[in-house]
């Protein structure tokens, strides 16, 4: 027979063994079940882009291919006026263009660049590779000599009627 502090000890060391391997495997689920946030430290490419900003994306942007099409082209339209707005009171305001402003029209860019991403991979199944890829080869044809010119914008506006 044994003494009942020698069942206590048997019984409090059975628990903290079981209580430990409980905490190691529900560790070991979560890192399964719930993946970590993947943390950027300097460049990234645009493939990572695309993959950030997809797991940023709401589920109500993300509900229907309607409202990914509203999501991304309205989040193009209202970043991209934040940047004209900082350009409107620069030009028209008296509002200096230094460091302070060339910081902030950054910040709404990465804004645009955003949902340009968004929409690349989420509504026409493409990249920004793909979208920069085709203007710079749309831009080749219209701009053949590699420069702006008068003539060519000029005859691209007589093309379009």
């Amino acid at each position: 027979m044994i003494s009942w502090d020698q069942m206590k000890g048997r019984v409090f060391s059975f628990l903290k063994t079981n209580i430990t391997e409980i905490r190691d495997n529900v560790q070991e689920l979560r890192a399964l079940c719930v993946p970590e946030k993947p943390v950027y430290e300097g460049q990234v490419t645009l493939e990572e882009y695309e993959d950030f900003v997809t797991s940023l994306a709401s589920p109500e942007g993300m509900s229907s291919e309607k409202a990914k099409i509203g999501m991304g082209a309205l989040g193009v339209a209202g970043e991209g006026g934040e940047v004209a707005d900082i350009a409107k009171k620069v030009l028209y305001h008296g509002k200096p263009f230094d460091e302070a402003n060339r910081d902030a029209m950054i910040k709404e860019l990465g804004d645009v660049m955003y949902y340009v991403a968004f929409l690349a991979r989420n509504v026409l199944n493409s990249s920004i590779q793909e979208i920069i890829d085709t203007n710079v080869d749309k831009l080749q044809k219209r701009y053949k000599t590699g420069k702006f010119t008068v003539a060519e914008f000029m005859a691209k506006e007589a093309a379009k009627g």
